[in-house]
């Protein structure tokens, strides 16, 4: 009965236990998908029901199946796949029409559509493509590209290949060596299939879908959705890796925009599991046509990129949470591409530090591109201001002793530290101090001088307490040994210091 939709599929499903009624299952998925197309189901309701409850489900079946390795009765292989191919038209046609729940509905079947490891695209005993063992690759390859146009429909083979061919599929498999596929293990149908949807704009509506999501109210949930089909079509191994490159690379920039700006908020738990799967999604797509590396300095720069959210804001713990993510990226920075990163073991005091639990090893970062990324995004200059909170200048003094190991920190740096800590409260100058006595170890002779020229006038023009004095006596003690001897860096100034009368008896005893 028209109404009875859940008895209707109930039957269909119960069909598929009995191969006599396969061609009949075969058949009444591709109608119900040309009644949905035409819009001569029952009632909106009915639509709902079947887009969002079944659809999904009776096309899995249908290419999941293992009754279809074997022509069914009533229906050829061949048959088989030109309905599998119009089924994939429809949803295709009838998802650019739709919008919100049923866009995102059809799209999870086109991401079953798509599917390379589907049980019905395995070669299996689809005779006409059996691996023969007397061709060479390279001629095998070439034979299954021309059988592969055979397939296509006559206004696709003028174009070529130029989605997707068999020679495409065995370069990536070359450079994936650990997997145990071949260029014969997938049915050309598949191969035709993916090149017919590429062909009548199936990959450039997905795209178009994705960037008015992006450049619209950013759904999180919807990105992902519609994202899914397309990193199926795009990972398969089958695509060639010039189209996937200007077609996603655009994307995949928009993506990390939209990314990191939606980090700056409160997720749900649900968008919290959409944005990793877009994350994932992402770098998978970028493998096809980027290498590991350059993928994970650009993961790396996002992750950097993250920590500048809070970076600046009137609120202290949001700098100290971007503090945090920035001091873990340099003691990456710092370990030798060999090192295993268990820093539980580290020596902290001249004391082992036992550790409570057992960390994870960290992979060590380039620091070039830790460099980099401070001097773009300014660092230095936006920490160590006159205003700034002095837990913030504690908790952030690694990044100039980093710069330094690297020979990165300027004069200017070196200007903004010291006037960080001048006319400041003993909390400040200390922690200002012993950073700048930790610098000296790093520094060119030139930039010590530098450095002592700029703290000598200052003391001499006020009036120092302790913490100056021992400043200045560490600076000698560091300096005067690399100087051999041709500077004094203090000596002088701790003399005088002693026999000024005008001096606290604490500060000429201490110096």
């Amino acid at each position: 009965r028209p109404g009875d939709f859940t008895r209707f599929h109930k039957r269909i499903y119960t069909a598929l236990s009995d191969e006599v009624h396969v061609a009949v299952y075969v058949w009444a998925v591709l109608e119900l998908v040309q009644e949905l197309a035409a819009g001569k189901m029952v009632c909106k309701e009915e639509e709902e029901y079947f887009m969002g409850l079944h659809l999904r489900r009776l096309v899995k079946l249908l290419l999941g199946e293992a009754k279809f390795w074997r022509p069914p009765k009533g229906v050829e292989r061949p048959q088989f796949h030109a309905i599998v191919l119009e089924i994939t038209d429809l949803v295709l046609k009838e998802m650019q029409k739709r919008d919100g729940n049923a866009r995102t509905w059809l799209a999870g079947v086109l991401e079953v559509l798509l599917q390379r490891d589907a049980y019905a695209y395995r070669l299996g005993r689809d005779e006409r493509h059996k691996k023969s063992s007397g061709f060479k690759r390279g001629s095998l390859q070439e034979l299954l590209d021309k059988e592969l146009l055979e397939l296509l429909p006559a206004e696709e083979r003028g174009v070529g290949l130029r989605y997707c061919s068999v020679t495409a599929f065995a370069e990536r498999l070359q450079e994936k060596p650990n997997m145990r596929v071949d260029i014969t293990c997938i049915s050309l149908y598949y191969f035709r299939n993916v090149h017919h949807f590429a062909s009548v704009g199936g990959v450039h509506f997905l795209v178009e879908a994705l960037s008015a999501t992006l450049g619209g109210d950013r759904d999180l949930i919807a990105m992902a959705d519609i994202l899914s089909p397309l990193y199926i079509l795009l990972t398969c191994d089958a695509m060639v890796r010039a189209y996937v490159e200007d077609l996603f690379q655009p994307l995949a920039e928009k993506f990390f925009a939209v990314l990191l700006e939606r980090t700056a908020d409160p997720m749900s738990k649900d968008e919290s599991a959409a944005f990793k799967d877009i994350a994932r999604m992402v770098q998978m797509v970028m493998q096809q046509y980027l290498d590991i590396p350059t993928i994970e300095r650009r993961v790396e720069r996002f992750n950097l990129n993250v920590s500048l959210h809070g970076f600046g804001s009137e609120a202290l713990p949001k700098n100290l949470n971007s503090l945090t993510i920035m001091k873990k990226k340099i003691r990456r920075a710092q370990l030798k591409p060999d090192d295993k990163g268990h820093f539980w073991n580290r020596v902290v005091g001249g004391a082992r530090e036992e550790p409570r639990e057992r960390k994870p090893e960290e992979k060590p970062l380039d620091p070039t591109l830790l460099l980099d990324w401070m001097k773009e995004n300014r660092v230095v200059e936006r920490l160590f201001r006159p205003t700034s909170h002095p837990e913030l200048i504690r908790q952030g003094i690694d990044i100039p002793l980093f710069l330094a190991q690297q020979g990165a920190l300027s004069r200017q740096h070196l200007d903004m530290l010291w006037d960080t800590a001048v006319g400041k409260h003993e909390s400040v100058r200390n922690v200002i101090y012993s950073c700048l006595g930790k610098l000296l170890y790093d520094l060119t002779r030139a930039d010590v001088d530098y450095l002592y020229d700029k703290v000598e006038k200052t003391l001499r023009d006020s009036r120092p307490d302790e913490e100056d004095v021992k400043l200045m006596f560490n600076y000698s003690r560091i300096a005067i040994p690399r100087a051999n001897g041709q500077h004094w860096y203090g000596l002088d100034w701790l003399l005088e210091r002693t026999f000024d009368d005008a001096e606290s008896a604490k500060v000429s005893a201490l110096a």
